[in-house]
Order: structure tokens, then C-alpha cells, then sequence
């Protein structure tokens, strides 16, 4: 049966179309290629549709005849090349890799043949054969990568491109098998047809998977972009979940500080719900100093746009805990820091142990200070005992030695002393002892000096840096304090209570040859002493010179061992120093009232001022022993306010206040006490 013959179509305007079409086609892909520049395979596809153009431009040089086998040669390239770009993008867009060899061998020897064909002018029927099925087998084979890399996520588009390129690579492979069916020439495939059909199949299988391309690169963007977004979420899944179970307080502040995250952690430590805490500051939800103090490690890390790490305390409900934070710094995409994250790590229990290790230290250390106090000082009398006295006089006589400064010494014996212990026994006699040594200490002023007992009844007392005026005037102040006793002594010769019998030495450190020298001139002048009455001071032979010593007997000296660490602190404990040497120098030097009652009350000012500071800063530190410290300092304070009570009846002696300033607030106070504070500053 014979089928009608097909209306005239213009070939040449068939051309133009398929040519116009493949141009719309470069522009489109050329367009996603752009927009998708990291999508392998797009570049591939857009310079195929870009072939198929050049082809139908080198099908128009056919018109002219000395240029015709060049147009048909370049329009075989042209197309034989758009279908191998069509192959090699699928591969590309699938991440496999391309057959580069055997694809350029393949191609190479078909297009040599033709382009034989095409110069020896032969039938164009083998030309025909040779493009026709090259173009057929790239397009089938585009079918098979296209169907090997089918995912169910861009199976549509996998699809609609299986089609297109099965009709048009079967259009081809058909094609090319015409000349050997034996068709009759008028049959379906006259030769008006088969031009005609093949540049309906191209302008038809160009248009579609240049469409297909483009909805298969966006599925796979969409695709790709759920995937993500389902990625996206499970990550914000999984960083909830470890914010949330982590045992760490976690927290997020803006560039204000306040709280954008907190953590479950952070509520359960810190008893304040997040709903109390997002959108306000640590001063807010803080109070009493805690939320200055973490505010103040916030700016640093948004200030300097680094990590910072820190020891911080918060009181809770559970008492004071102690936290290690490791806080840094968020970035805006224009690299401006906008806030910071804070991860806070409960510490309490360490520094507890660490405190509890401190305070055991500090304690043991007092211990074996005591030990070693114990082992120098006199049973009895708690004054350093004669081992103690040998060993500093040694070195205070070597020291003085070098320096060429005077060395005195004190020795005093008790008058009578075995007569009362006859008369009033022997436990008497050791109280007798007691407070005769407790107003010796109370009388020696400085802390460079020292009284020892000597042995039984006799005492001593080394003087460093002290000259003959200032040793005699120490030890007339020291007969007159054992005297004011008024130790009942029927047995005394002297007086009809207890008395002592003194003699000093005084020699420049470079005069003398040993300490022992200075012993036996103190001896002598103690022997004098008692054969001249009694109750009486003697100075051994050569001491009435210039006085070579200090003009202070009695001053306090600070120790740099005592600072604390803290800059107030450390200048309020030297300020207090400096005043109360200024007290002790007036009152020793028998100054009037109305120059020494200004000076006590100073004294007293400065050390109630002193002691508001320290307890506020003890609080905010968050020292345990912060109200104990405190009520220490109310102690001293209203000792203080007696002594000065006593002072303006005539009822202070300078013994007691020496040993109010310097035993009980420098020695024990500042000395001991504020010293276990110190880790805290």
C-alpha cells in the first residue's frame, strides 16, 4: 500500500528552525550553566546545543559549490561532536568518569570516513550510514547512562530523557540501515521524506532533553537541597540534644549581654528558669555583685574578639559554687563580633578539696610554726628560751659585725627570788615568773628585739641597732612595768614587792670580737646592779658615748611576705602600719595627750574604714569564713575603743597598747588570720 506523499516542506527553512531552535537551547542551558556553575555536566550540554548551531551555519556553505564538501564535512563533525557532548555531560552529571579513548577513536574513524567519502565523491549513502549510525549509538548510549544512574529522586526527569533519546537514537540507527532494507523508491521513505523526517527528529529530540536537562538538574538541586535541609535538621537535633544533656552550663549573650540560650544545666544550677532569663542581663538576674563580675569576663571576650577562659562563683540555693567557663566569641558574615557562647563547668567539688587542702596546709603550717616556736620558747614563761637566745645574739652579733651598727643587751635577775619562793612556794614563784615575763614583752617594743628568758629567775633582752640611751631608757621602762606589778615580797630587801636588778651593754658590732664579751660587760654591770641596792639599773663601762641607734625603740616593720595580692589591701595594711608607729613613737616618747589622742583616734578610723573594705570584697569573692573574718574585726574594734577609753582615764599602759597593735592586730591578725583569704584575691 502507498502512502500519499507529504506536502512540500523547505528544507532550508527546516534548517533555519532546527538552527534557530538549538540557539534558544544554548541560551537556556548557558543560563542554568550560570546560575549552577558547580553542576558538573551543564557546561557539556550547553556547548552540544552550541555544535548543533555551528552545524546548520556550516550546512549553509552545501549552496556553494566550491565550498560544499567542506560544509558537509563540518556539519558531520558538528553533529557527531553535540551528540558525543550530550553522552559525556550525562556522565558528568552522574560523577563518572567520561570514556575518553575509546569515545575519540569511535569518533575520530567515523568522521575520517565520512570526510573520505565525502572528498572522493562516492555515494553519500555510505555517508549517511556512517553519521547516521554514530549519531544513533551516542544517543543510545546517553540512554544507558541516563538509565545505570536512575534515583528516585529525579526519576521523572531520568525518565522523559530515557524516551527522548531511545526515539531519536532508534530514528538514527534506522536511518542509517535504510539504504540496505530494500524500500522501493516511492515507498515511505522517498528521498523528499527522509530529509524531511530527520530534521523533524532533530529539531523535536533537541527541544526535549534540552528541556529535560534542565528539569533534571533541578530536581536534583531540589533534591539536593531536601536532603540538606533534612541534614540541617537532624544537626540541629543532635546539637539540642547534646546543649541540652550536657553536663556543663551552656549559654548564649548578645553584644548587650543578654541571654539569647540557656541550657538545662544552667537552670538546674542556677534555680532561674530560661523563661526568666532570655532577653536579660547577669546584672538583672543576678544581683550582689555576681552579674558585674561575669559581665565584666563577657566584655573582655566581645572587647578583645578572642576565647577567654576564667574561674567564676555564683551563690545558689545550694550554697557558693564554683565554676570553670571557657566563653568566646560569635561572628557576624561580616566578620563583627554580635555576641559570644559560654560553656561553664561545675567545679565546686575541686574547689572545695582545693580550699579544704589550702586551709590544712595553712593550718599545718601554723602547726609547725607552733612546733617550732615550742622548741626555742620557755615552758614557762612563753618567751624565747636560752637556745633561741644564743642563736640570735650569734647572729646579730655577725650581722651587726659588718655593718658596724651597736649590739645591746639587757640582763635583769629577780631580787630575792629564792627567798620567795620559801616564802610563797614554788607554784607562786611560777606565776611570779609569768607575769614578770608578760610585762617584759609588753615593754620591749620592737619586733627586731627580743626578751628570753636566761635561765631561772634571770631574763635578757637583744637589742639590735640600739645605742646606750635607747637601752637604758628600755630598761628603766622595764623596771618601772615590773615594779607597777606590785607583787607582794616580804623577803625583798629593796622594796615590799618584786623587784629587778638591770645591767646593760652597748658595743658597735665591728668593736667586738665575740657575743660573749657583750655578755660578761652585761653581767657586770647586773652584779654591780645588785650590790648597789638593788631595784636598780647599771650600764656597763664605756656606754655613756652618743647614742648610735634608731631614734624608734618601738616600731612595727612590714613584711613583704604579707601581702595579700590585692593592690587596696596591701596599701591599707602599710597605711595602718604607718599609723600606728606614729601612735607608738608618741606614746613611748611620752608625748603629750593632745598630740597622742588625735593619733588613736586616726588609728582607729583608719582600721574601721579598712575593715569594711575588706569584708565587702571577702563577700563578693565568696570566702567561706567571710561573717567569722568579720566578726573578728568587730572584736578588735571595740578592744580598740577600750584602749582608747583607758588612754584618756590615765589607765593605759604602753605595754598593752603595744601589745594590742602589735601581737593581736599585726601578729595575729594580719599575719595569720587574713592570710588564709589570700587564695581568694
Amino acid at each position: 500500500m502507498n502512502l500519499p506523499p507529504l506536502p512540500p516542506l523547505d528544507l532550508h527553512t527546516l534548517a533555519f528552525v532546527l538552527g534557530l531552535g538549538s540557539v534558544l537551547q544554548v541560551l537556556a542551558l548557558y543560563g542554568q550553566y550560570r546560575s549552577n556553575a558547580s553542576r558538573a555536566g551543564l557546561g557539556s550540554w550547553a556547548l552540544g546545543s552550541l555544535a548543533l548551531v555551528l552545524a546548520f551555519v556550516a550546512n549553509a556553505l552545501r549552496a556553494v559549490p566550491a565550498l560544499s564538501p567542506y560544509g558537509i564535512v563540518a556539519n558531520n563533525v558538528l553533529f557527531m561532536v553535540g551528540a558525543a557532548l550530550n553522552y559525556v555531560g550525562v556522565l558528568k552529571f552522574f560523577d563518572r568518569k567520561p570514556p575518553g579513548a575509546g569515545l575519540g577513536v569511535f569518533m575520530g574513524g567515523a568522521l575520517a570516513t565520512a570526510a573520505v567519502l565525502t572528498f572522493t565523491g562516492a555515494d553519500p549513502s555510505g555517508r549517511r550510514v556512517l553519521l547516521s549510525a554514530g549519531i544513533g549509538i551516542l544517543s543510545l548510549l546517553t540512554l544507558r547512562a541516563l538509565r545505570e544512574n536512575r534515583a528516585p529522586s529525579i526519576a521523572p526527569s531520568v525518565d522523559f530523557l530515557s524516551v527522548v533519546f531511545g526515539v531519536h537514537g532508534a530514528f538514527f540507527v534506522f536511518r542509517a540501515a535504510t539504504p540496505f532494507l530494500g524500500l522501493p523508491a516511492n515507498g515511505l521513505f522517498m528521498t523528499t521524506l527522509l530529509p524531511i523526517t530527520t530534521y523533524l527528529a532533530a529539531i523535536a529530540g533537541s527541544i526535549l532533553w534540552s528541556f529535560g536537562f534542565i528539569i533534571l538538574v533541578n530536581q536534583r538541586l531540589n533534591a539536593e537541597s531536601r536532603e540538606a535541609g533534612e541534614h540541617l535538621q537532624e544537626v540541629n537535633r543532635f546539637l539540642s540534644e547534646v546543649i541540652e544533656n550536657n553536663g556543663a552550663l551552656i549559654y548564649v549573650k548578645d553584644l548587650e549581654g543578654r541571654y539569647e540560650l540557656v541550657n538545662s544545666k544552667w537552670e538546674e544550677v542556677t534555680g532561674r528558669s530560661r523563661r526568666d532569663a532570655l532577653g536579660r542581663t547577669d546584672e538583672e538576674i543576678f544581683p550582689g555583685g555576681a552579674g558585674e563580675r561575669f559581665r565584666r569576663v563577657d566584655e573582655e571576650v566581645m572587647r578583645g574578639g578572642k576565647l577567654v577562659e576564667a574561674e567564676e562563683s555564683l551563690a545558689t540555693g545550694n550554697g557558693q559554687r564554683y565554676f570553670l567557663s571557657t566563653k568566646f566569641p560569635l561572628w557576624t558574615a561580616g566578620k563583627a563580633v554580635r555576641g559570644l557562647c559560654g560553656m561553664s563547668t561545675d567545679i565546686t567539688g575541686s574547689k572545695l578539696d582545693a580550699m579544704r587542702i589550702q586551709e590544712l596546709a595553712t593550718q599545718l603550717g601554723l602547726e609547725r610554726d607552733y612546733a617550732q616556736a615550742s622548741a626555742r620558747t620557755d615552758a614557762l614563761t612563753r618567751l624565747a628560751n636560752r637556745g633561741q637566745f644564743d642563736e640570735v645574739l650569734h647572729a646579730e652579733f655577725q650581722r651587726l659585725k659588718r655593718s658596724g651598727s651597736p649590739l645591746s643587751l639587757i640582763l635583769l635577775d629577780v631580787d630575792h627570788f629564792k627567798l620567795y619562793n620559801d616564802r610563797y612556794g614554788h607554784p607562786a614563784g611560777d606565776e611570779c615568773l609569768r607575769r614578770l615575763a608578760r610585762a617584759l614583752k609588753a615593754a620591749v617594743g620592737r619586733p627586731s628585739d627580743l626578751p628570753a628568758r636566761y635561765g631561772g629567775e634571770e631574763f635578757a633582752v637583744v637589742l639590735p641597732d640600739t645605742g646606750p640611751k635607747g637601752t637604758q631608757a628600755l630598761a628603766e621602762r622595764i623596771r618601772r612595768a615590773v615594779e607597777d606589778l606590785a607583787i607582794p615580797h616580804e623577803g625583798n630587801s629593796a622594796s615590799a614587792h618584786v623587784t629587778v636588778s638591770l645591767g646593760t651593754a652597748t658595743r658597735a658590732g665591728s668593736a667586738l670580737h665575740s657575743p660573749d664579751k657583750l655578755l660578761m660587760l652585761a653581767d657586770e654591770a647586773l652584779y654591780r646592779a645588785k650590790q648597789g641596792g638593788r631595784n636598780r639599773i647599771e650600764t656597763a663601762l664605756g656606754d655613756s658615748g652618743p647614742d648610735e641607734g634608731h631614734p624608734d625603740l618601738v616600731r612595727l616593720v612590714w613584711r613583704d611576705a604579707a601581702e595579700s595580692g590585692n593592690a587596696t589591701i596591701d596599701a591599707q595594711h602599710r597605711a595602718l602600719f604607718d599609723d600606728a608607729n606614729s601612735l607608738l613613737s608618741a606614746v613611748v616618747a611620752g608625748l603629750p595627750r593632745e598630740v597622742c589622742l588625735p593619733l588613736m583616734e586616726r588609728l582607729l578610723g583608719d582600721l574601721a574604714g579598712h575593715f569594711r573594705h575588706e569584708e565587702g570584697l571577702l563577700r563578693a569573692a565568696g570566702y567561706p569564713q567571710a561573717e567569722a573574718h568579720a566578726a573578728c574585726h568587730a572584736g578588735l574594734l571595740a578592744r580598740a575603743r577600750a584602749l582608747v577609753a583607758d588612754y584618756e582615764r590615765d589607765a593605759l599602759q604602753v605595754g598593752e597598747l603595744f601589745g594590742f597593735v602589735a601581737d593581736e592586730v599585726v601578729s595575729q591578725h594580719m599575719f595569720r588570720e587574713d592570710r588564709k583569704y589570700f587564695p581568694y584575691m
